[in-house]
């Protein structure tokens, strides 16, 4: 008889911001005693801690966030991210670091290059800045490697991403990218 190893993480993403779910606290409680072996992953946009103080305690069983920053200023955040007008770059840095101060697992911090967009060096300053307030675990880089959902949206070149992921210090996951780099979970 085949047997198929246990998946080696539970992760909570979705067709939109996961942690809107009403009973998402719960569903991660209920994950959490279903699968005790099980890392743990929330893949999400962040934008819901500066405004959803319990949510801080609702994380907690999680082994690893994935919240995204994918821009510096505020310009090229509503450009990328398209944010509700009551969303803005400064509230989604402060709380990623509120999230930082309150959550002790791990923080892998993911951005999205888009050339032409959020790849000047004046952005990349402003990203590296956020990044050292942030403190995350890790800095992931990627790049578009499917269709866009917008027109505008256009990959960068592997050599670009390199020089990126270097003076952000961050690894490179694009399947663009010449050096992927796969990591086990922690």
């Amino acid at each position: 008889m085949f047997r198929s190893k246990p998946p080696s993480c539970v992760t909570f993403a979705g067709f939109g911001e996961p942690t809107l779910h009403s009973g998402f606290g719960s569903i991660v409680q209920f994950a959490k005693r279903t699968f005790p072996d099980q890392h743990l992953v929330l893949i999400t946009n962040g934008t819901l801690f500066p405004t959803h103080p319990e949510l801080f305690q609702e994380v907690q069983p999680i082994d690893i966030i994935l919240p995204s920053l994918d821009a510096g200023s505020e310009e090229v955040f509503k450009k990328i991210d398209q944010p509700h007008p009551s969303i803005t770059l400064a509230s989604l840095v402060e709380g990623l670091i509120h999230l930082r101060e309150n959550y002790h697992g791990q923080i892998w911090l993911e951005i999205f290059i888009v050339e032409g967009i959020n790849d000047s060096e004046s952005e990349l300053s402003l990203m590296r800045d956020a990044i050292s307030r942030i403190s995350p675990d890790r800095v992931q880089l990627n790049s578009l490697d499917r269709n866009p959902a917008e027109d505008w949206v256009n990959s960068t070149s592997p050599q670009r991403l390199i020089t990126i992921a270097e003076f952000l210090g961050a690894e490179l996951i694009s399947k663009n990218s010449i050096n992927i780099q796969v990591d086990a979970l922690v």
